[in-house]
């Protein structure tokens, strides 16, 4: 009994050997190295039987089942990439009006929502599953995308972080849910993230990668001898796959091409990059204060009117706490916030200038006397970059 049971394992290891080696086959393609390989292979098999090996049909197909089945385990187990995660040096920011449009007026709009128009633009946007357009009615360009799922705060988060690690993360381009949400929060160290969070990106991701844009935005690029005036993908072009990260095996997405409206911003030379430490703010304490998809949102609109106040042209070098609000906030919600509340976000906005003057981001800021405590502002003395 125990020389047939080594005759059986023999018998199945040549057999799995030989499915891995024609699955290689199949997807390499023959070579003279594997067609030896796979010569020799088929003769051991041979020499095994005719040497005595013991085995009746039902025990050759139970091995043949069982070598199968362990060659499809090990061809699996060898598909999947291991990703050592490598965490951005910058985040980004995106300055083109069209896609601060997209995402902070919403531009995808529910079906029997008003058609909105846009004389500058041109774009066609559409669904899988629903159908919009983009005409040229009296020269503007009218658009509409069908959609019960309207863009909100957290996607321009997740779009730009996606944009961050096809840009500085791993080779491979394999992102996790848990390796968006640090990056989008700066946060540079292992720590465990919410499953509630972990869900909330990947609607997000779900949502975006199934709308496909086309922008045609020669116009705006009219003075240029070279220059791309035409792109069309996927807001975010991702396959879903499997990868092992630290040893364990997990879901993610590989991102297929760097997301359209970064090379787009490119193109325009509308983008900003800005050091991730930017978003690793602390409280006057000197401790980290919590990640939180409002903060970041906060955080990234300073980082953008600072960026505004560095160039040629002139900008306000004053920013009023509750125009920073509403990036998040509408008009009447802001009313309604308590005043601990309230006292809880400009105290985040004042730790996140204190950092950027720490890290010589800015080189001063001071808060303006205002009787009107809704009005209160901020100055900011800022090195021009020219």
């Amino acid at each position: 009994m125990e020389q047939k049971k080594l005759d059986v394992e023999h018998y199945s290891k040549l057999l799995e050997e030989r499915d891995i080696l024609l699955k290689e086959m199949d997807n390499e393609g023959i070579t003279e190295f594997n067609l030896d390989k796979l010569q020799r292979l088929e003769t051991l098999i041979k020499e095994t039987i005719s040497i005595g090996l013991s085995l009746d049909p039902k025990e050759q197909a139970e091995a043949q089942t069982k070598a199968k089945a362990n060659a499809k385990a090990r061809m699996e187990a060898k598909e999947l990439p291991n990703v050592k995660h490598k965490s951005p040096e910058h985040t980004v920011l995106y300055h083109a009006k069209f896609v601060r449009d997209m995402f902070q007026k919403n531009l995808l709009r529910k079906k029997g929502e008003e058609e909105e128009e846009n004389k500058r633009y041109k774009y066609k946007i559409k669904d899988k599953q629903s159908i919009t357009y983009g005409t040229n009615v009296d020269g503007k360009y009218k658009f509409i995308l069908y959609t019960d799922k309207p863009l909100n705060d957290t996607d321009i988060l997740v779009y730009s972080t996606i944009d961050a690690l096809w840009l500085e993360g791993n080779p491979q381009k394999i992102i996790t849910t848990s390796m968006i949400y640090r990056t989008m929060h700066g946060i540079q160290t292992p720590t465990k993230v919410s499953t509630e969070s972990q869900e909330e990106i990947k609607e997000s991701i779900e949502k975006m990668r199934h709308i496909f844009i086309q922008i045609d935005f020669a116009e705006q690029l009219t003075k240029r001898k070279d220059a791309i005036t035409y792109l069309d993908d996927y807001f975010i072009n991702v396959e879903g796959v499997r990868a092992i990260i630290n040893g364990q095996q997990v879901e993610g997405y590989r991102i297929l091409s760097r997301p359209i409206f970064g090379r787009y911003c490119t193109e325009l030379k509308q983008i900003q990059y800005e050091e991730i430490k930017l978003l690793d703010i602390k409280n006057k304490k000197g401790k980290r204060i919590k990640a939180d998809i409002k903060n970041s949102i906060f955080n990234n609109y300073l980082k953008e009117r600072i960026y505004e106040m560095k160039g040629k042209t002139p900008q306000s070098n004053v920013i009023v706490y509750e125009t920073v609000l509403k990036r998040v906030y509408s008009t009447s919600e802001i009313k309604e916030l308590s005043r601990k509340q309230l006292k809880k976000h400009y105290d985040y906005i004042l730790s996140c200038l204190e950092e950027f003057k720490k890290q010589g981001y800015i080189l001063d800021y001071k808060e303006l006397e205002e009787k009107n405590k809704a009005r209160k502002r901020v100055q900011i003395k800022v090195k021009k970059n020219y």
